[in-house]
């Protein structure tokens, strides 16, 4: 929005007109200013209110095109994706040179037509003694081995629109014979792994599920020769998860449970100018270990957190008392809650002792009583831990003789892929 600068004093419009007051404001003798000024201040306040109206008034005839927001998604440019973001070139022809794909894609995943070509670059310049790319078409051209090379693609769209996508290069010294590219596991379980079912708020026990449910999940890639023997070079491979909101897959393969249900885990890779991917469905179970603090909280009666908590065939639940008294817990059916196996009490005693300043770990069956904590110190709930395991898949109720404050653990069956 502009003032216009042509034309006669009346034709330049009010906001001219406060211009050419002011300036006879400055003009007049002292006397009168000196009586302006003494005026009270709510009148200079009057007049500076009317400055932004005059000067609106002043872009009379001027039209101000309004925002129209894009409200069709498939017409709204989101990203822009490689269609292989991992890489592995050889240093010898023809292996060494690689046409880069890239794909603007709306609100939809869709394919967008009709923008402006991408760009391309590395994302470190020093890195162009060992890999080249042409910058307007994409063309890769490697000159010597190299790993972990970035490199970047950009599309501008109308509006300075800008999304990028970066894409990972090795060059390997010679071509490496790839007959085997496969993320399905050997040992048809190993891709059933479970929740963990200790909260964040008990971190150090936390690692202790994790060993109990065999360490931390991960997608194992086998790239194999035609002998069946392992690629002396490492591949660069792209892990991806295509249920998100079931479980999540980093880069190094590590899979991360976020409920249970069923995960297409996906890598992919572009070899020597072949694309190669694989497909696997991991299932993800109930806990093997949960831990169970018994607190007040201060909004209600609970003392149990999470109402009903759920925990795999032959898993373990671990007690804790974190309030000022004793807690009797009573099962409406004890039957099929027996104690846990002594090495996994020992085990427990000795990670409490260690790590959290806990000490003997209870291991008895049906109803307990848990002790009260000795102290109020931090290490204090980890020495009145009980550990129980339940090996029957069914529903089991309990509730606390004092209060009747009641909760549920489901035992559910141990699923295979």
């Amino acid at each position: 929005m502009r003032l216009r600068q042509s034309g006669t004093a009346a034709q330049r419009g009010p906001a001219a007109n406060l211009v050419n007051a002011l300036r006879f404001t400055m003009a007049v003798p002292a006397v009168l200013t000196a009586t302006v000024l003494a005026r009270p201040f709510a009148r200079l306040a009057s007049l500076l209110a009317l400055v932004p109206m005059l000067a609106l008034a002043g872009c009379s005839g001027e039209e101000v095109a309004g925002y129209q927001p894009i409200s069709d998604p498939a017409k709204l440019y989101l990203t822009l994706t490689y269609d292989y973001r991992a890489i592995t070139m050889a240093a010898v022809p023809p292996y060494d040179t690689l046409q880069l794909m890239v794909t603007p894609r709306d609100a939809r995943g869709e394919p967008i037509e009709e923008l402006p070509a991408p760009t391309f670059r590395l994302e470190l310049p020093g890195d162009s003694i060992a890999l080249r790319v042409d910058s307007l078409t994409g063309r890769l051209t490697a000159l010597q081995p190299v790993q972990g090379v970035h490199v970047i693609a950009e599309l501008a769209a109308e509006g300075n629109v800008r999304h990028s996508d970066t894409a990972t290069v090795n060059v390997t010294p010679e071509l490496q014979e790839l007959a085997t590219f496969s993320i399905h596991p050997t040992d048809a379980d190993s891709a059933v792994w479970p929740l963990n079912g200790v909260a964040d708020s008990f971190a150090v026990l936390s690692y202790y599920a994790t060993g109990f449910a065999g360490g931390d999940p991960r997608v194992q890639l086998r790239a194999l020769d035609g002998a069946g023997n392992p690629l002396p070079s490492e591949l660069l491979v792209e892990y991806r998860s295509l249920d998100p909101d079931t479980a999540l897959v980093g880069q190094t393969g590590n899979v991360r449970p976020l409920r249970e249900g069923h995960a297409r885990l996906t890598a992919e890779a572009m070899v020597y100018g072949v694309a190669r991917a694989d497909t696997i469905t991991a299932t993800i179970t109930a806990p093997v270990f949960i831990g169970i603090p018994v607190q007040a909280d201060p909004r209600g009666p609970a003392l149990f957190g999470t109402a009903t908590r759920r925990v795999r065939a032959n898993g373990f639940v671990m007690w804790m008392n974190a309030l000022d008294r004793p807690v009797e817990l009573v099962y409406t059916d004890p039957t099929n809650v027996v104690p846990a196996p002594t090495t996994v009490c020992d085990m427990t005693t000795m990670i409490l002792g260690l790590l959290a300043g806990g000490g003997t770990a209870g291991c008895t069956g049906g109803s307990i009583t848990l002790i009260k904590p000795d102290s109020a110190t931090r290490g204090a709930i980890y020495r009145t831990v009980q550990v129980q395991q339940f090996s029957v898949p069914g529903t089991y109720d309990y509730h606390d003789a004092e209060t009747g404050v009641t909760g549920r653990i489901v035992v559910t069956e141990v699923p295979t892929n």
